[in-house]
């Protein structure tokens, strides 16, 4: 097992050795021209742009120049060029000569070029019909040899003699010039010879010939030869240097270069050396600067010694040459003897006739047979250099060969995850947990910045152990800069290392920027420099961050944070559970909100509304606890009339209580009358009791009488003393009896007697009864003392007590007492509704009977349902919380960036002081660009974790060592080669690639030769199926290492995780239209909210072409000065946005470049309007608030067929399809604000796929013109008038409405649909956007958000979950929260929360939000306080306890300075408690949810008379409580 393995690793290690091979051998040729490298000699690119210089035109300047170059590139020797002093006089006699050579040029002529181009194309096709590219290749060869020989070689020739009498021709400067003339020729055919050959190859019949004509007529080659001759006329070095520097603009990825000595063989002319320089314009002078490295051209030399040694028949190569790069500090004293010793076994080598003496610049030449040397100069623009990358290639080829294991393990690996395995997939497991968070936490996390839903699922993604490789795309202006600095914010927060590249200069400004930008927002300084680090040509940060100053900066801030760093950690954990807490209660409160309680209260309005209320509604609403009280009212009132007012036919014994009460209702004023007589009541019942318990015993004697009274005491007392007259003491009755049964009839007749009794034999017990009532009498006195009675007292004890019924009755009585209370308590605050009720406080009765007990129990429950629905709602509505989340956010946003501002500052300052020389000796290595000691990166690694670098230099830093990063990003992955990016792979644990397949990929890749590609394709598959596999799917991943491949597609076979950046930051929906529809198939989420008239977004401009031929062809003149007039109009505004122009040719920007540089203003345009002038080629990675689109063709005159893809669905049909469609999504993306198309002919004559786009505009402007007009309401909606009114009457509106934007009809649903596809924008919802711009110029947008219910309601029968199931989920929560935290605000408002004075409420609100800012946190202002204090003088570190204390804490009166050098408290002197902070929160009962015991609804906390309870929330309906 072990030796298959071993001899798999062995296998696959000659497979990488052979694409090592062939990725370098790309890098240094491009494949571009087969076997010749790259990088050769020569003056005017193939679309006629200056870019080169043969100095030998300049003699000073040419002398100054070697004099520079044998001093070793030292900055006096040249560091300036200035206007008017280098010049050369070029005869007009030459220049006349050209244009008469001109002239002489026919029609026949070209009508023979055109016929001889026309048969090599249709040879080409019958020869190769099946395979386009060879078919293509020949054409184009073809056609370049007849341009030579029919026209170059002829032109060139007859001003031969004239440009050798100048010195500006030897043989090889006119062979160039005929390489380029034919060159720049051919480009105005290559585009229509592609055309033809699909044509042809589809089999369709076609005039070859006249389509020729088409695009190569006569005045097109004049112009064309004329323009190329027009350098010859410029005689100021300073002039075409300065043509050359905004060519660079107009070239992609170029750089300047000053080539010395050149090489010539077969008439290709290539320098021997070359060094990068730099180009700053100051006025009329142009800053030169060099740079520190000069190059070897060692494939050229190589090429030579190659085919010189083929030719020769010998073997052999230059050992002086071996090294690419000579470093110009190691060799200030010898570097002349240096180049002198290469260009000495250069002649010897090459058999020369002479050596190159390089202390004289007097002109030199060298010839051989084959090879030609000479000491000429040039300037030259040039590709950016690839040579640390071949280093890197050279090296790692080098450690192969060697037996390195490190690096063959890693490689091995490398292909083994490529080749073999199926990457593990992530995408389920990440999303997985991202449905499972909780929004409060989908919301709330630990970030120096904001970061979406996609952003936090990538980080997610990183932090998996397992996952590798993730792919993240992001279409234009979906924020890949931000989640590349959030993804190195949190690799810094975690302590790893992170490692950032990309080949474009503009994207590592923007990443570095944006750090830069968090950073500094906690920095006490905004200029302060951060300890991140930018390596390479590219731009260095190392020497400016350990400066003195800055490191002492950083110190300071380190200190100061450390002092406060705990209490920094308690405070993110806080603020982040309170912003938690608070989502929570807002999500919380959101669902208290119930749809149909609110369609149900709106049923209830329109009964009302149609039935009137039978109380004072607006009185009643504003009683939070109206709806018991009424009900509590209704009791009562019930119980009064049952117990007051008395039928005696239904009630007897409530009647015969009354009457011996000798009560009458109608005797009572009011309550407190009637509660003076209930008093009284209050007395008789104890009095009662108390003649009950006192006569205990003899009690049950009065029920002899059936009734007694006042008047019956005193008969009963006259009786019994009669009685007694009549007793004999000794005899009794005995002798009276007839006169005892007299007194006895007597008695019988005087009183109503239960049972028949003889009265004289009870004598006893009349007498007992007379001792009770006359007790009874006393307790009446007692009671006249406080009370008038007004009925006779001895009756009413007499019946109570013979009938226990009427006590109870009594008793039930008196219990209205505490009812009567409550009523005179709480009536009187509904003094409006007790009238309409019917209800007199002065007239007792109408407590009794009244409106409120007339009414059904139906209308009275759906009164009280309709008041505790109102007030429940109002309730919600207004208890939603008012909750900042933008700044909660932020304010954690900046704890968060302090911590790492710590961390990072901490691991700086740890690396400076413990390697205080590495450090300092490092930042002059890094400064003069010496050789990098790359087994010193380790140390700088540690003390930078976050590093940028472009990648096509970051490998001179670091050093070829597996997994030497924790992560590698590379940006803009679509425009980088599989070849460039291959050996960053090796140094990273993981790597994340940004990119967009359907922005450009890389050019250079894109061009290369297809036949010189395919044969290393071909030997790669050889080696493959040999060494590696020859399984069919295997070899379909072998095809990835192909150099056209970007490492954006390669990475599609390995990724771990993929993920797309949807939401649009840039522009408006209207702007990102065309990209979204045909580009991503409307897939796009737009977060920018268009608050301004789509006039001032999309624009077209049409002007009136003159139709004259320009003198440059693919330019309009027209175009370029109407646009020249706009660029004034933002000046004479003085306007502060930026401004791009693209346009699709080369000439065109050109054109542009050239008038406004004329321009006394162009400072302003270029400075104030940030003017950059592009093509579609050449502007990705740009944006501007302003884009004007200058489009060139004419009706006579259109040639952006070329430039274009003729229609979008044939991109892998039409030649260079990919690229001409990815020109339309990359230019048309650009804009922020404003598209401004600029015309020369009616937008229905353009064609293809540019005319769909522009026609595409068009159509997006008139659209939005229907949607709405700002200045109209929306007649369906009659709540729009209503809210606008409320508005315009506002403070907020009078005070500042020439800065606002009131916009109705905002169609807010439309926006959301977009961000979410599953939304759906209820239809009760009003919109309106409010745009203000305050002082600062800073723009608030909020959307208001007026809830219709009332209209809404009226259109449906019921909501049920197929209309609206919840008001505001938590999704929607999200989705709002989301938009804040990019800077919109929202302003929700309805009938239930804009209370009774809508107009101040509404301004309230508005101005609220406008005013709310972030406040620094207080551990932030105690850290920048404590900066300043160190900064000052007025605290300082005491070097014992590492403390930071105030200055007078050193105070020591025992020391002559009177301050020690330790603080007091180290000393002893004093202690001074630090004051602990109070952290415990007031205990809290917490409330579970409660729900209703008999039907299960939520239930709402309620007061009632008697106190706290929860109440069932569909109260009347269900009258479940629970205690509280």
């Amino acid at each position: 097992m072990n030796e298959k393995n071993s001899s798999e690793n062995k296998g696959s290690l000659v497979f990488i050795k052979e694409v090592a091979k062939y990725f370098m051998d790309f890098l240094e040729t491009d494949f571009h021209k087969r076997k010749n490298p790259k990088r050769s000699i020569q003056f005017r690119s193939s679309n006629n742009l200056l870019v080169g210089l043969n100095l030998n035109k300049y003699p000073s300047f040419y002398n100054l120049v070697w004099k520079t170059i044998n001093h070793a590139f030292d900055k006096n020797a040249i560091n300036a060029i200035q206007k008017g002093v280098y010049k050369t006089s070029i005869p007009k006699n030459l220049l006349d000569l050209v244009k008469l050579q001109i002239e002489k040029i026919t029609n026949k002529q070209i009508i023979k070029v055109i016929n001889l181009i026309a048969d090599e194309i249709e040879k080409s096709a019958v020869l190769h019909k099946k395979e386009y590219d060879q078919a293509l290749n020949t054409s184009l060869e073809s056609a370049a040899r007849i341009l030579k020989e029919e026209l170059a070689l002829p032109f060139i020739g007859s001003i031969e003699k004239s440009l050798e009498n100048l010195s500006l021709g030897d043989e090889n400067n006119i062979y160039l010039m005929e390489e380029e003339l034919t060159a720049v020729l051919s480009s105005l055919l290559e585009n229509k010879i592609s055309e033809i050959l699909k044509l042809i190859l589809s089999k369709e019949k076609i005039d070859i010939s006249k389509q020729l004509k088409e695009v190569f007529d006569l005045s097109d080659i004049k112009i064309t030869i004329n323009s190329f001759f027009e350098g010859f006329q410029v005689g100021d070095l300073f002039a075409e240097i300065y043509e050359m520097e905004r060519n660079r603009t107009i070239l992609d990825k170029q750089e300047f270069y000053l080539y010395f000595c050149d090489i010539t063989f077969n008439n290709a002319k290539f320098p021997v050396f070359y060094i990068p320089f730099g180009i700053k314009k100051q006025d009329d002078v142009l800053e030169i600067e060099f740079d520190s490295q000069v190059y070897i051209n060692k494939k050229a030399i190589e090429y030579i010694t190659q085919e010189y040694n083929k030719e020769k028949g010998k073997k052999g190569q230059l050992k002086t040459t071996a090294e690419r790069i000579i470093y110009l500090s190691q060799h200030q004293n010898d570097f002349p003897n240096v180049i002198s010793e290469i260009l000495n076994e250069i002649t010897n080598f090459f058999e020369l006739d002479r050596g190159i003496a390089i202390s004289s610049s007097e002109q030199q030449i060298a010839k051989s047979f084959l090879v030609r040397a000479s000491n000429n100069c040039y300037l030259a623009l040039f590709d950016k250099s690839d040579e640390a990358l071949v280093n890197d290639y050279e090296e790692i080829l080098k450690l192969l060969n060697a037996g390195d294991n490190v690096l063959a393990g890693a490689f091995n690996k490398l292909i083994d995850d490529f080749i073999h395995n199926n990457p593990k997939p992530f995408n389920s497991v990440v999303e997985e947990e991202w449905d499972d968070t909780e929004t409060s936490d989908r919301l709330v996390f630990n970030s120096p910045i904001p970061l979406n839903g996609e952003q936090l699922q990538i980080l997610s993604a990183i932090r998996k152990d397992d996952c590798k490789y993730i792919i993240v795309e992001g279409p234009p202006g979906t924020g890949k800069s931000h989640t590349i600095t959030a993804i190195a914010f949190d690799s810094i927060l975690k302590n790893q290392s992170v490692l950032v590249l990309s080949d474009k200069k503009e994207a590592l400004d923007v990443v570095e920027d944006k750090i830069t930008e968090t950073m500094n927002k906690v920095r006490l300084d905004k200029n302060f420099q951060n300890p991140i680090l930018r390596l390479g040509k590219t731009g260095s940060t190392y020497s400016q961050i350990l400066a003195t100053t800055a490191i002492e900066n950083i110190k300071a801030h380190h200190r100061a944070v450390k002092k406060d760093y705990d209490e920094l950690e308690i405070n993110i954990e806080k603020s982040g559970n309170t912003l938690k807490e608070d989502l929570e209660a807002e999500i919380l409160a959101y669902k208290e909100i119930d749809l149909n309680e609110i369609h149900e209260l709106f049923d209830l309005e329109s009964y009302y509304s149609n039935n009137g209320f039978p109380v004072n509604i607006d009185e009643v609403l504003d009683k939070p606890e109206s709806a018991i009280e009424l009900e509590e009212f209704r009791k009562i009132f019930f119980s009064l009339n049952d117990k007051l007012i008395i039928n005696q036919d239904e009630k007897e014994k409530e009647a015969q209580l009354f009457e011996l009460l000798n009560f009458s209702i109608d005797e009572f004023k009011d309550i407190t009358n009637f509660q003076k007589y209930l008093w009284l009541l209050n007395f008789l019942a104890p009095s009662i009791t108390k003649i009950k318990e006192t006569y205990i015993n003899e009690i049950s004697l009065l029920t002899i009488f059936e009734r007694f009274d006042e008047n019956s005491l005193v008969k009963l007392e006259q009786f019994i003393a009669t009685y007694e007259d009549e007793k004999n003491w000794f005899f009794g009755y005995l002798f009276k009896k007839e006169r005892i049964e007299n007194i006895d009839k007597e008695f019988k007749k005087s009183f109503y007697l239960s049972s028949q009794i003889e009265p004289h034999s009870i004598l006893d017990d009349l007498k007992k009864i007379v001792n009770i009532y006359e007790f009874a009498r006393e307790q009446k006195k007692q009671l006249d003392e406080k009370f008038k009675i007004n009925f006779d007292y001895l009756r009413f004890v007499h019946h109570i007590i013979i009938d226990e019924s009427l006590l109870l009755i009594l008793s039930n009585l008196i219990q209205v007492g505490d009812d009567l209370k409550f009523l005179n308590a709480n009536l009187q605050k509904y003094s409006s509704t007790i009238k309409k009720l019917k209800i007199d406080l002065s007239s007792f009765k109408t407590l009794c009977s009244n409106e409120l007990i007339a009414i059904s129990d139906l209308d009275f429950d759906r009164l009280i349902r309709f008041i505790n629905l109102k007030q429940k709602i109002e309730k919600d509505f207004n208890s939603i919380p008012t909750l900042n989340y933008a700044n909660q956010k932020k304010n954690i946003e900046s704890l968060v960036t302090t911590q790492m501002t710590f961390l990072l500052d901490g691991r700086l300052i740890d690396f400076y002081e413990n390697n205080k020389a590495t450090a300092k000796a490092l930042r002059d290595i890094i400064r003069t660009k010496q050789r990098f000691p790359k087994d010193e990166f380790l140390k700088l690694k540690e003390a930078f974790p976050c590093i940028l670098a472009g990648i096509r230099d970051y490998a001179e830093y670091i050093p070829l060592e597996p997994e030497i990063f924790d992560l590698v990003i590379i940006d803009e992955a679509s425009q980088v080669s599989i070849a460039q990016a291959f050996p960053a792979l090796l140094r990273a644990k993981k790597i994340l690639i940004l990119g967009d397949k359907k922005q450009f990929s890389n050019v250079k890749t894109a061009q290369a030769r297809t036949d010189t590609n395919r044969e290393y394709l071909n030997n790669l598959k050889d080696c493959f199926t040999k060494c590696v596999s020859d399984e069919g799917t295997k070899l379909v991943k072998l095809g990835k290492f192909n150099i056209k491949t970007s490492i954006l597609e390669f990475f599609e076979f390995i990724t771990n995780y993929n993920a797309q950046l949807l939401k649009h930051f840039r522009g408006y929906k209207e702007i990102i239209s065309y990209s979204n529809k045909y580009f991503y198939q409307d897939s796009l989420q737009v977060m920018k909210i268009r608050g301004k008239s789509i006039d001032d977004v999309i624009k077209f401009s049409i002007i009136k072409h003159d139709g004259k031929k320009e003198v440059a062809q693919n330019t309009n003149t027209l175009e370029a000065e109407f646009i020249i007039s706009e660029l004034n109009k933002l000046k004479e505004v003085d306007s502060n946005q930026s401004v791009g122009i693209i346009t699709p040719h080369t000439n065109q920007q050109k054109l542009l470049v050239e008038l406004i540089n004329r321009m006394p203003e162009k400072d302003y345009f270029y400075d104030k309007l940030k003017l950059k002038i592009m093509t579609f080629d050449t502007c990705q990675g740009e944006e501007r608030d302003i884009i004007f689109y200058s489009m060139v063709a004419t009706e006579e005159d259109d040639h952006l067929w070329g430039v274009f893809i003729k229609n979008l669905s044939d991109v892998d049909i039409e030649e260079d399809g990919k690229i001409k469609a990815q020109r339309l999504n990359v230019g048309l993306s650009r804009a922020k604000e404003t598209m401004h198309f600029v015309l020369s002919k009616p937008i229905d004559k353009y064609n293809g796929s540019i005319g769909e786009a522009i026609r595409h505009y068009h159509f997006i402007l008139d659209e939005a013109k229907k949607e709405r007009n700002v200045s109209e309401v929306d007649e369906k909606s009659k709540m729009e008038p209503e809210v606008m009114n409320w508005f315009y009457q506002t403070d907020f509106w009078k005070k500042y409405k020439d800065n606002i934007e009131f916009i109705p009809q905002f169609e807010l649903g439309k926006y959301l649909k977009q961000l979410d596809k599953t939304y759906n924008h209820p239809s009760y919802k009003v919109d309106f956007l409010l745009v203000y711009k305050d002082e600062t110029h800073k723009e608030h947008k909020i959307v208001i958000e007026y809830d219709g219910f009332r209209e809404h309601f009226k259109e449906i029968d019921e909501v049920n979950e197929f209309n609206y199931q919840d008001y505001y989920t938590d999704s929607d929560v999200y989705r709002q929260k989301v938009l804040e935290s990019y800077g919109y605000k929202f302003l929700r408002i309805n009938k239930f929360n804009i209370g009774n004075d809508p107009i101040s409420k509404l301004n309230d609100r508005i101005s609220a939000l406008i005013k709310n800012g972030i406040e620094k946190n207080n551990v932030i202002n105690h850290i920048h306080s404590t900066i300043e204090g160190l900064q000052n003088g007025e605290m300082k570190e005491c070097p014992k306890c590492k403390e930071i204390r105030d200055y007078k804490d050193f105070r020591d009166p025992d020391l002559v300075t009177g301050y020690g050098r330790f603080c007091c408290h180290c000393k002893g002197y004093t202690l001074v408690d630090k004051p602990a902070h109070n952290n415990t929160k007031d205990d809290v009962e917490p409330i579970g949810e409660k729900t209703c015991p008999k039907c299960g609804s939520k239930m709402i906390l309620r007061k009632g008379r008697y106190g706290k309870f929860y109440g069932c929330s569909k109260f009347p309906y269900c009258r479940g409580v629970r205690k509280v």
